[in-house]
């Protein structure tokens, strides 16, 4: 499979000044690298603060990385213009995680889906429009001639999601960064939304840089679009696997710690399942972390040369990186 979105050694830094003379650089994502290849999903997991949504922003091309780059189909994003420019922005797209503000309140959903479709020129004729937009909400499952001319306040968080979600399917693009897409809406209705996309990803051939907070959604979306899921904390990749990988055998030990987290249905699997005590339930500050390893501080496995060493994301075996000093090898 061919790159479409590459990520090198990405850091973007924050500057936060406290007074007249004291400034702190907050490093919300420090030295970054993922690849999406075409028909293939990252997901993207970590505790709320880790960088996350920062990473998504520089992906899509919102937010100009303190250094490293960002490769679409091999070219920088930042020196793309005109033409190339515009078709990155077209061919990369953003589904926001708060389907309440990411609408215009005062459009009507016929008005928000023709909107792209007129500024890409995908409907070469203006009646042709009505015909396009029905069909986009047929396909996420809503019937047209009641939602058509409705506005976003009449709908509900799921229905808000799904007109976001067409709308950015609707100018075909090549890759979705799904930013906390399901965390807004009710538990009930987050595996319809994930079935929804996965089933539009067949459709429109398209890859997905899913990005949240919940393990259990990760695990989810991951094993249903058979992709990777990358760990994230304080700004760092801290396991990168193939889904089943990282859900069965998992080495770092927060990945551990996440896993030991989630709720399970299974009584008999719950009672052999071993939590994992941490250290600290706090998250260090960004403004000032750790030397060594970030996780150190709470980590039950922690060593000597953890609080002064940062360890480097390395290839454990076939496709599974971790970046812990227990599985370095000489």
């Amino acid at each position: 499979m061919s790159s479409l979105l590459k990520l090198e050694d990405v850091k973007v830094y924050f500057e936060v000044k406290r007074g007249l003379r004291r400034t702190f650089y907050v490093k919300a994502v420090d030295g970054v690298s993922l690849e999406l290849r075409r028909g293939s999903s990252i997901v993207l997991v970590g505790e709320s603060g880790c960088g996350k949504t920062t990473l998504g922003k520089v992906a899509v091309g919102l937010l100009k990385p303190t250094s490293g780059k960002v490769l679409y189909k091999g070219k920088d994003v930042f020196s793309l213009k005109g033409r190339e420019r515009m078709e990155f922005r077209r061919r990369v797209q953003l589904v926001h995680q708060d389907p309440y503000t990411c609408l215009n309140p005062t459009k009507t959903v016929y008005a928000i889906l023709a909107a792209p479709l007129k500024r890409w020129g995908l409907v070469k004729r203006r009646e042709e429009l009505l015909d396009k937009v029905a069909s986009l909400l047929e396909e996420i499952g809503i019937p047209p001639e009641e939602y058509l001319f409705r506005y976003p306040h009449q709908l509900s968080g799921g229905e808000r999601q799904r007109i976001s979600l067409i709308r950015a399917l609707s100018v075909d693009p090549e890759v979705i960064v799904a930013d906390e897409a399901v965390s807004a809406v009710d538990a009930s209705i987050r595996v319809e939304l994930m079935d929804l996309m996965l089933k539009l990803r067949g459709k429109y051939n398209v890859s997905y840089l899913f990005i949240t907070h919940d393990l259990a959604v990760a695990r989810y979306f991951a094993i249903r679009s058979r992709g990777f899921i990358a760990v994230m904390y304080l700004g760092k990749i801290l396991e990168l696997a193939p889904e089943d990988e990282i859900i069965k055998r998992p080495l770092h030990p927060y990945t551990k710690a996440l896993l030991a987290a989630v709720p399970v249905l299974d009584l008999e699997y719950a009672k052999t399942r071993e939590p994992l005590p941490l250290k600290r339930l706090d998250v260090p500050s960004p403004i000032n972390l750790p030397s060594g390893c970030r996780f150190h501080p709470r980590c039950p496995y922690a060593m000597e040369v953890c609080s002064r060493e940062e360890p480097l994301l390395k290839e454990y075996s076939k496709g599974h990186y971790v970046a812990c000093h227990l599985y370095d090898r000489g």
